[in-house]
């Protein structure tokens, strides 16, 4: 699985056997339901609990891994699971066929790279700090010019960073739970995360971030590679939203995030 010793998981056609298609969604179009067939989908994310977690064993679980599973099941689409560094599963997603990228935040530079299923929940841009920084929570970006931020490689929050004119001194690593471990080190001042994620992996480890700067909210997708079927688009993003109306995604992410917060709600109209 990329950077962890090769393991991949694979959801295979053999659920349609198990009864655990949409049939509502996958039994109107025999040709469009060979043509998926036809093309299973390499699905790649990136270690950043809760959304995608790592277990010791090797095993993937999270909110996003969970939806995307129940959505290809339901889908009856073929698909291996790899876990990568972030950069590299977003380039893949953009070079190579057949391949899609989650949880992917879905900004106006990234809409026309790729073909897109969402939403797999809402998320939001943010800096950071420890808990007992001296730093003071603010709304101007101009007040934390000069400090240090840390970051995850190949992140859209780079570009907002760069916006707000605050890319002096950013230090990028290739996985989200390294950042803890540099502003906890105090070799950053800040952390440039996500909301669904950065706070999440502090509690994991006893420790407490305070946001200092909230940047934007944003969408998480399922980016895929621009030669995608639209047949195979169109089939996840119609039980996508059967999962959202019929709850099953509001209770997979309070699964892991407890008690429902703003990130468990469906963006779309």
């Amino acid at each position: 699985m990329g950077w962890r010793g090769g393991a991949r998981w694979t959801l295979g056609i053999g659920l349609a056997v198990l009864g655990m298609t949409d049939t509502a969604v996958t039994g109107a179009n025999p040709a469009a339901t060979q043509a998926i067939q036809e093309h299973p989908l390499h699905l790649v994310t990136e270690e950043a609990p809760p959304l995608t977690i790592v277990g010791e064993d090797g095993g993937l679980s999270g909110a996003s891994v969970d939806i995307v599973r129940a959505m290809a099941a339901r889908a009856n689409v073929p698909i291996t699971l790899d876990v990568y560094p972030w950069a590299r599963a977003i380039h893949s997603a953009e070079t190579t066929a057949g391949t899609c990228v989650f949880s992917t935040w879905v900004t106006e530079a990234r809409l026309p790279r790729f073909r897109w299923v969402r939403s797999l929940g809402m998320d939001g841009m943010a800096l950071f700090a420890l808990e007992t920084s001296p730093i003071a929570a603010t709304t101007r970006p101009e007040d934390l010019q000069g400090l240090s931020i840390v970051t995850t490689r190949g992140w859209a929050i780079l570009e907002e960073l760069q916006r707000l004119d605050l890319d002096d001194q950013i230090r990028t690593l290739d996985r989200d739970p390294q950042n803890l471990t540099v502003l906890a080190s105090g070799r950053a001042d800040l952390w440039a995360g996500a909301r669904s994620s950065a706070p999440f992996i502090a509690r994991q480890h006893g420790l407490t971030l305070r946001t200092i700067l909230s940047i934007k909210d944003v969408d998480l997708g399922l980016a895929c590679h621009r030669s995608t079927p639209e047949a195979v688009i169109r089939r996840l993003q119609a039980v996508l939203d059967r999962l959202w109306a019929d709850g099953t995604v509001q209770t997979i992410r309070s699964r892991y995030y407890g008690t429902p917060l703003s990130v468990l709600t469906h963006p779309r109209p």
